[in-house]
């Protein structure tokens, strides 16, 4: 559907006015799909796009597009447009003007298909918790929402601001672009739309603007982020970060360089007349045959998107060759690998201008196999002009384990953001690796220091390998045997295999709803209490006084003397005092024939070795987390040898996953020794009344009694 805006509605400026880039960069800003139109005495004399601006920020007035294509009006204008909208599906708007060249309106095709212009803010409304944690990461005291369609101002009255020095407001899009935003230290667009040409468009002016400038999705994204780096982190994942080489930080750059910076003359100029750049080509190619580089090089792999996560397809030729959708890594000596190094950046990672044995990941992977390292596997995760943030979606899309290592090499803007990921975290300048090498480097990148040759990609790659076989020579960093990487194997396959299963999810969403809304320790305790006795009652009491929410898991399984309905009913009924204990059914999961079946045949197996690992990781990996349990009580046991096993697996295994396994000591009783539930059993088969009088709470005894006697 064609669409006519006049001229008092549009983007307009005098060309007299354009006086530098500040004179038009508004406009960008507020629309930056919007085309700016330079008019001379009311006539059109060009336009100015986004492309446009960025090209000639430094010389505005030579970026006015003077061949545009316009149309003059006439009674067929409008079957013109749609022809030419038709044959130029990159042409989204055209200037109509009269005989005389006055500009009289913009034509736009319009897209009715409104549906793909909805974006689903649900999930930003449902918890606004990862809302603070950026601002708490970030410092940040006065922030200002930018408004789409009314969300900014629904989310701020769906937040609690708790700390009243912090200052939100919600500005419009037409605030931001008059530069409204200047006095906050954190701007968040609500418009996902256009906030990346916005955001490219703040990047390089990012001289004149101190504040931060971002998204709600990477608000909401770091959140995810930091949840994922520190289970890495915590799993014994290694993380390392490099800063790209800068121009700001370049110190012994040569005159050609400078030239090359000066002139800001883009790689694809290169490509297009490589005869006219003769001898640069040479130089950062290293071969005077360099014509193949740049037929090969220059052509790229297409970026794709899977799951929301960037990769290439596959791509085949005598210098570049991608493979599972990244670039491959030369040199590998698969049967040794036990452990992964992957490296994450953007195209001096990939290898925009080295063939792949000279890729940072090729070079690296020679480095180590010639040394006692050379278990380790080196892949190449470089995205070309990928965002930190997608780099990061890449990083957790893979599951890493115990003695692997992850390498960023971030542009010096983006390093501000794994800052906020660990604010402890260390860098490591390239820029200083490459000062002190600048007379083995030489000339050694092309457009800007990203985009470097060989020599630059040899250097760096063998500074990676320097400082990870420092660590490794320290200790720091070790091989892990192919046991562990079994057991780390297993361990992983029972947590896919079970957080799959529709019972134990359904399980989970049921035990759910009884999670307090505290802040402090959570702890569990696994009882079969057949039946519950004062040495159960005495470990809950004693488990209560350290947590703040203990629940108590009642085996379900109907394989004891007493049915679970008495049994569970027994426990509520004998600790309904304490305020901080919930009772819950144990389920088909936690100590049931599926997980542990050798605990309903205990007087069989006491003189037999037992695996129960399943049982205990299925709670460490699925249950646990759900419920915010960080530590599990047990009872001590000096007699039955299955329960002692059980207690000494989880005392192995529970700490893996930060989870405190605590043995208590049992209470005893004068000429009854330990008090336990077999023993209990016993006295009701000889009548013993007295004695079990002694053993269980009131609340036992009658049930005992209106059963029994």
């Amino acid at each position: 559907m064609l669409k006519r805006t006049e001229v008092k509605d549009l983007n307009c400026i005098e060309y007299n006015q354009l006086i530098g880039a500040e004179s038009v960069e508004k406009y960008f800003f507020a629309e930056p799909d919007k085309i700016v139109y330079v008019l001379e005495n009311e006539r059109l004399a060009g336009i100015i796009t986004l492309g446009d601006f960025k090209r000639n920020m430094s010389d505005i007035r030579a970026g006015i597009n003077r061949q545009s294509k316009k149309l003059t009006i006439s009674n067929d204008v409008d079957l013109e447009a749609e022809r030419i909208f038709s044959e130029n599906p990159q042409i989204k708007k055209i200037p109509v003007v009269d005989e005389k060249g006055e500009f009289l309106f913009e034509m736009t095709y319009e897209n009715t298909d409104f549906e793909k212009e909805k974006i689903d803010y649900t999930k930003y409304l449902k918890d606004t918790t990862w809302f603070f944690f950026y601002l708490q990461r970030g410092g940040c005291k006065r922030v200002c929402l930018i408004d789409y369609n009314g969300f900014a101002q629904e989310f701020l009255k769906n937040i609690e601001v708790e700390k009243p020095d912090i200052c939100i407001d919600v500005i419009s899009a037409d605030d931001f672009s008059r530069g409204c935003f200047m006095k906050y230290d954190l701007v968040i667009d609500t418009d996902l739309r256009r906030y990346e040409r916005r955001h490219e468009l703040y990047r390089r002016m990012d001289k004149r603007y101190t504040n931060t400038y971002t998204s709600i999705e990477q608000v909401y994204f770091l959140h995810e982020i930091v949840t994922q780096y520190k289970r890495h982190k915590e799993n014994g994942v290694r993380f390392y970060v490099f800063e790209a080489p800068s121009e700001t930080k370049l110190k012994y750059m040569t005159e050609k360089q400078k030239d090359r910076l000066k002139n800001k003359r883009f790689w694809k100029y290169y490509y297009k007349q490589p005869q006219l750049y003769a001898d640069e080509l040479k130089e950062m190619f290293g071969k005077d045959d360099f014509m193949p580089m740049v037929n090969n090089l220059f052509k790229m792999p297409v970026p794709i998107r899977k799951a929301d996560v960037i990769s290439y397809e596959e791509y085949r030729s005598d210098y570049c060759n991608v493979t599972g959708g990244y670039r491959i890594t030369l040199n590998k000596e698969w049967e040794n690998y036990t452990q992964d190094i992957d490296i994450y950046g953007p195209c001096s990672v990939f290898g925009l201008f080295v063939e792949d044995k000279d890729t940072i990941s090729s070079v690296l992977q020679d480095e180590i196999n010639h040394s006692d390292m050379n278990f380790f596997n080196v892949n190449n995760f470089g995205l070309r002009t990928a965002s930190v943030q997608e780099m990061l979606k890449c990083m957790c899309n893979k599951d890493y384990q115990k003695g692997d290592i992850v390498i960023f090499m971030m542009m010096h803007e983006e390093i501000e953001y794994f800052h906020l990921i660990d604010p402890e975290l260390s860098f490591i300048e390239l820029s200083t690796l490459c000062n002190d090498k600048a007379k083995e480097l030489g000339v050694f990148f092309l457009d800007n220091p990203v985009h470097f040759n060989y020599r630059a990609s040899r250097v760096i790659a063998k500074e990676m390998y320097r400082i990870v076989y420092e660590e490794y020579r320290s200790g720091l960093i070790s091989k892990v045997s192919p046991f562990e990487k079994r057991e780390l194997a297993r361990k992983k396959n029972i947590k896919e295999a079970y957080m799959g299963n529709a019972e134990l999810i359904k399980y989970i969403s049921e035990i759910t709803k009884y999670k307090a809304d505290v802040s402090g320790r959570v702890g569990s305790i696994v009882m079969n209490c057949n039946p519950f006795t004062n040495g159960h009652r005495f470990l809950i009491e004693q488990a209560a006084m350290e947590v703040d929410q203990l629940f108590i898991f009642v085996v379900e399984e109907n394989k004891s003397v007493f049915s679970f309905l008495d049994r569970i009913e027994l426990v509520k009924q004998g600790t309904k005092d304490l305020e901080n204990v919930v009772v819950l059914p144990s389920g088909k999961f936690i100590i049931s024939t599926v997980t542990f079946p050798e605990y309903f045949q205990k007087d069989d197996k006491q003189e037999v070795a037992i695996d129960m690992s399943l049982d205990i990781e299925v709670f460490a990996q699925c249950i646990a987390p759900e419920m915010n349990i960080t530590i599990r009580f047990v009872g001590e046991e000096p007699i039955d040898k299955v329960t002692q096993q059980y207690n000494k697996t989880m005392q192995r295994i529970l700490p893996q996953y930060g989870i405190e396994c605590k043995e208590i000591k049992r209470i005893e009783l004068s000429n009854v020794g330990v008090i336990s539930a077999s023993k209990v059993r016993k006295y009701l088969q000889e009548g013993e009344w007295e004695q079990i009088k002694r053993m269980v709470p009131t609340t036992t005894y009658d049930y005992l009694l209106d059963r029994f006697k």
